[in-house]
């Protein structure tokens, strides 16, 4: 008798065969789908959602766009804004006027926040110059004007604040560098030539957080006095007095001199630079931060209606900085009809008078009217 303990079972499919299914004869035969005669049903009939309707508003399709990425603009470039709220706070210089501005013009992108800017009654920052900043921005946005009578005049803030919202103005945009503290991180110094602080890399570290006139120098340390200084800052002991040699010459740091050699701890390259202590030298690596800011000078929209051959036309915004008064000749802006959303190209004339900036064909001779005269 074989040993059948590793055979396959009967029924099983390592042989190659199935088991069997038995039915019972009871058992319902699905039936076959049946046979469209025209066509297979319309995907609308098995469609549970085919009814639904999608509805919005104007304004909610206009806002469902694509994302755009933000490119700033240049520095103190005017650029149109518009006032998305207005509050007022106590700041620094009693109470101020909080408004927060985001760009009008399309030609940035999406910007990720809005600028805030600060306003006082008066420019306390700097009492030097006659400003109202405050005022300013209420003529600006059209919420105050002058009525023609003299004497002051008082209106409640409750009923100037709320009107500064949706109020379009335009603005000098500038740059800020700040330390990006969160993204610093310290690193072991090295010498460089004569005396200045290098990285671990041999790279000269720079001074970012002094003067305008000092920016981007090469960073240098005093062992005597355990401060750091900047390329021309003199050589000075530990009471910052200046270090002279021989020939009563003061000893500047960045420029080859003998008294900065390797035996006084300058100028021998990799060397670690120790302190009065004796422990290493380590310097905190400052990531500068380029910040956008808003000036608080606001400037009135200019009217962004013209007429051209007697057709009235819309400015775009992207062309009403150059339409700031007075405009100057041959200014060209970009303009379109409301009704039809035709876009044309206009150049301001030297007569004042907007006329279609068409390039003239060099075969023909230029008529009047393409130099901008009317007859």
């Amino acid at each position: 008798m074989s040993d059948d303990t590793f055979a396959p079972k009967a029924g099983s499919d390592e042989d190659g065969v199935q088991d069997s299914v038995n039915m019972d004869k009871t058992d319902a035969i699905p039936e076959e789908p049946p046979a469209y005669e025209d066509s297979e049903p319309s995907e609308s009939e098995n469609d549970p959602y085919s009814d639904e309707v999608f509805e919005w508003e104007d304004d909610e399709l206009a806002l469902a766009r694509m994302y755009r990425p933000y490119t700033p603009p240049k520095q103190n470039e005017h650029v149109p804004l518009v006032i998305t709220d207005a509050k007022l706070d106590q700041g620094d210089y009693g109470l101020q006027l909080v408004i927060e501005a985001d760009h009008l013009s399309d030609a940035y992108g999406d910007k990720p926040f809005p600028y805030r800017v600060y306003l006082s009654k008066k420019d306390d920052r700097n009492p030097n110059k006659i400003k109202y900043p405050m005022g300013t921005a209420f003529r600006a946005t059209g919420v105050l004007s002058p009525d023609g009578t003299k004497g002051k005049k008082s209106v409640p803030f409750s009923e100037l604040v709320p009107q500064l919202v949706g109020r379009e103005f335009i603005s000098r945009v500038y740059f800020v560098e700040k330390e990006n503290k969160k993204d610093s991180v310290e690193i072991e110094a090295f010498w460089g030539e004569f005396g200045a602080i290098c990285n671990g890399d041999g790279e000269h570290l720079t001074e970012t957080n002094k003067k305008s006139t000092d920016f981007g120098k090469a960073l240098y340390y005093n062992p005597v006095s355990d401060n750091p200084k900047v390329e021309g800052d003199v050589f000075t002991d530990a009471d910052d007095n200046p270090i002279l040699d021989e020939n009563d010459n003061e000893i500047v740091f960045g420029k080859p001199h003998p008294m900065l050699s390797e035996d006084t701890g300058f100028g021998a390259v990799g060397t670690a630079i120790l302190d009065q202590d004796g422990d290493k030298y380590v310097v905190m690596k400052t990531n500068i931060q380029k910040q956008e800011r808003l000036g608080t000078d606001f400037i009135a929209m200019p009217d962004l209606d013209i007429e051209i051959d007697g057709e009235p036309w819309t400015v775009a915004y992207e062309s009403a900085i150059d339409m700031l008064p007075p405009i100057k000749t041959n200014t060209k802006v970009t303009a379109f009809n409301k009704m039809t959303g035709v876009e044309v190209k206009a150049r301001y004339g030297f007569d004042s008078v907007w006329v279609m900036d068409n390039p003239v064909d060099a075969s023909q001779g230029a008529s009047v009217e393409d130099a901008g005269f009317s007859r």
